[in-house]
């Protein structure tokens, strides 16, 4: 499933702060693929704890695996099941 998929499909159930971030990342997704956590808080304006938890919410095991499945979304290898 693509990121943006996953986003918005789940973006109904997000609390207000992970709706937010959802809403950065998908407008953001090439930025967002590449940057840090702190970067990518910072610049969506939400605590570094609520992106975390957007990516468990969205079914990653981590962090770090959400920009990794972007990154290979933008290079063309969209199936992440």
């Amino acid at each position: 499933m693509r990121v943006e998929d996953a986003i918005e499909g789940k973006i109904d159930s997000l609390s207000a702060g992970q709706k937010k971030e959802g809403r950065y990342l998908l407008a953001h997704i090439e930025e967002s693929s590449y940057a840090t956590l702190a970067k990518i808080s910072r610049e969506s304006d939400v605590r570094e704890t609520t992106v975390i938890r957007l990516a468990y919410k969205l079914g990653f095991e981590s962090f770090s695996t959400l920009p990794n499945a972007m990154q290979a979304e933008l290079l063309g290898a969209t199936d992440r099941e």
